[in-house]
């Protein structure tokens, strides 16, 4: 982002070089704050490409070799290859060539190759169709989501437990997204989705693993059927586990970026919510400097407006918060948060009755 953001500064002219220069300043200045470089030369995609593939083989392996309380020797010794290269493999620095991947897939019984997407197809529009519907899911767009998802289901194969997964779980929130489910009914319905991959993990013990992206998705909206209901205590244990999870791994966290990135976000709030103001704080410091290590920014908005909040429930410092809020303001304009930005907008206007820009 910083690069894209420096070229366009460059490159636009008038009203709009304010606008991207009020943006890219937004931005900047959670760099400077949170001590990460802002760098602006040559953008590497390819690299990031090749190191997140080489990760989600390692992470993927060292975790089903866990669960099956087998030793990194043993694996080894069966499959009759190096201890050494389990243990490259496991830590992400190395990629297994196609024999030993094949090898090791048959061992710890796996059925896919891909897993950084939600689905198991040979169909990569199948997966454009999937992104299209998180998008809608995200807007709030409930009919044309369930138009979109009735016609990847009807093309899904239930061959492979990530599909069904998925089924089960879009079939659970649309159900209750339609009010045609409580959230308890939910969260039992959600929970059979969970262990269809996870058939030997209970919630309880989801610190010991780290999830895949449907799996902590389900476990966030578990989560948020508790708030629902009043049970927040029950959530916030939830999405520590999560995050405890995640945070145990043996790899860089920024690979975890989806479910972690879900949990901070879900913990910020259910904190604040509670009246515990420092847990709240010191969340929102590790999410957004999370964000800015990641290189994401969906949540930045977010954390900012959500750190004034805390802070003016702690600290009575109004011009502090109103300098936060148009802070929260330009990151939700960058990152093309439209709802999120014209909720604050309103509620900027309502508290210090006067125009936010």
């Amino acid at each position: 982002m910083p690069q894209f953001l420096e070229r366009l500064v460059c490159l636009t002219e008038g009203e709009s070089r304010k606008e991207w220069e009020k943006q890219r300043d937004a931005l900047w200045q959670l760099y400077e704050e949170y001590g990460e470089c802002w760098e602006s030369g040559q953008i590497e995609l390819w690299e990031n490409y090749r190191q997140q593939e080489i990760y989600l083989v390692s992470e993927l392996f060292g975790q089903e070799r866990r669960v099956r309380q087998t030793s990194q020797e043993r694996l080894a010794e069966e499959l009759e290859i190096d201890s050494k290269t389990v243990s490259r493999i496991e830590i992400g620095k190395y990629k297994p060539k196609p024999g030993t991947f094949q090898k090791l897939r048959e061992y710890l019984g796996l059925d896919r190759d891909i897993v950084s997407t939600r689905l198991v197809v040979d169909d990569w529009e199948l997966l454009e169709m999937e992104r299209q519907i998180a998008g809608q899911g995200q807007y709030r767009n409930i009919a044309k989501e369930e138009l979109l998802y009735q016609g990847l289901k009807a093309k899904l194969s239930t061959d492979y437990r990530e599909n069904v997964q998925y089924i089960k779980f879009q079939d659970a929130y649309l159900a209750k997204e339609k009010g045609q489910a409580t959230a308890q009914e939910t969260i039992e319905r959600c929970k059979e989705a969970f262990a269809v991959t996870r058939p030997d993990i209970s919630l309880e013990q989801i610190d010991q693993v780290v999830l895949g992206r449907t799996e902590a998705t389900i476990v966030n909206y578990i989560a948020l059927r508790y708030d629902e209901m009043g049970e927040r205590e029950e959530a916030i244990a939830l999405l520590e586990k999560v995050k405890d999870g995640y945070e145990n791994s043996k790899v860089d966290i920024k690979y975890h970026y989806v479910g972690l990135s879900l949990a901070y976000e879900h913990l910020c709030d259910d904190y604040e919510r509670c009246g515990y103001f420092e847990k709240a704080l010191k969340m929102c410091d590790v999410a957004i400097k999370y964000e800015l290590k990641c290189r994401k920014g969906c949540a930045l908005g977010f954390l900012v407006d959500q750190k004034s909040y805390v802070l003016s429930k702690m600290i009575d410092d109004q011009e502090s918060e109103k300098k936060s809020c148009r802070q929260a303001y330009q990151l939700h304009k960058l990152m093309k948060m439209e709802r999120s930005r014209v909720r604050l907008q309103t509620a900027y206007k309502k508290l210090f009755h006067e125009e936010i820009e």
